[in-house]
């Protein structure tokens, strides 16, 4: 089965019908999959649930025609498929914290939703695990810090990839013999 090819064709099926009611049960269809094997597919391939990404398209372009037209709000809210204009404003509060109104008013900057095109998204991936990791030692001249002593129950390291790698005090030997720092010395943060 090609996986991606048949998420994708549901991810451009909802954009050209984003402004329609979308039955999540039209999506399993068009993917060809069980509809419990399509949410648990469609979720791993785009880290949204299905309606969840259909719900934040929908508001996400409701919003932009929010800012850059003067239609009603009602209307707006007609158009992307919500019931009312209560419904639609609950849904926009929720995601977004300010309701249409004081949007429009305020012209606020919203987090955009954008689409996923798994294409870009794979290469981006792919390209990623080709290339090698840039490690570099680096000499630097001798520093003083200056602080309060503290007990250290924590260490966070923030390696070059930037993902944070945590231990507990009682690893802070190794960390110290790593970072050339001997036992007897206190480590001083502040």
């Amino acid at each position: 089965m090609d996986y991606k090819r048949r998420i994708q064709s549901v991810l451009n099926y909802i954009e050209t019908h984003v402004q329609e009611e979308i039955p999540c049960e039209s999506l399993v269809a068009l993917a060809g999959f069980s509809k419990s094997h399509f949410l648990r597919v469609f979720e791993a391939y785009t880290g949204f649930t299905v309606m969840s990404y259909v719900r934040g398209r929908k508001l996400d372009l409701a919003a932009e025609r929010l800012s850059n037209s003067k239609d009603k709000i009602a209307e707006i809210a007609y158009d992307y498929g919500f019931e009312s204009h209560d419904v639609f404003g609950r849904a926009f509060k929720r995601v977004y914290g300010i309701t249409p109104e004081n949007y429009r008013r305020g012209r606020f900057l919203l987090p955009t939703f954008h689409a996923v095109n798994l294409a870009l998204q794979l290469k981006g991936a792919e390209a990623m695990i080709k290339t090698k990791p840039h490690t570099m030692i680096v000499t630097k001249p001798a520093m003083k810090l200056m602080g309060r002593n503290a007990d250290l129950k924590m260490v966070y390291l923030r390696p070059i990839c930037g993902n944070s790698i945590s231990m507990n005090g009682n690893k802070l030997s190794a960390i110290s013999h790593i970072c050339g720092l001997s036992q007897k010395k206190k480590l001083i943060i502040h």
